[in-house]
């Protein structure tokens, strides 16, 4: 398998896994941090600016990689090395419907 082939099939993989990871801490900083979503009794309980903190740094983080996984891995760019994976991910959500 050629490199870029397998960069795509890694990032396809990798980029939902990111995005999975920041939409709950994006929904929990966008309700901020309410009892409704995070009940007071859980197991595990960071203090307010240490949660929203690490969701922050969450959705920084997933941002940063989702976009240099659709980065080419060499240079110059051609069309034998550049990175295909933005084209399945483009068309899983809209083949889905």
């Amino acid at each position: 398998m050629p490199l870029p082939a397998f960069n795509a099939l890694l990032s396809c993989g990798l980029m939902p896994l990111y995005a999975s990871f920041a939409i709950p801490a994006g929904l929990l900083m966008w309700h901020r941090r309410s009892e409704v979503f995070l009940p007071r009794d859980r197991v595990f309980r960071l203090g307010v600016k240490a949660g929203y903190f690490c969701n922050a740094v969450t959705i920084v983080f997933a941002v940063f990689i989702n976009v240099f996984f659709v980065f080419p891995a060499t240079l110059p760019v051609q069309a034998s090395n550049m990175s295909e994976s933005s084209v399945p991910l483009a068309t899983v959500p809209v083949d889905s419907r």
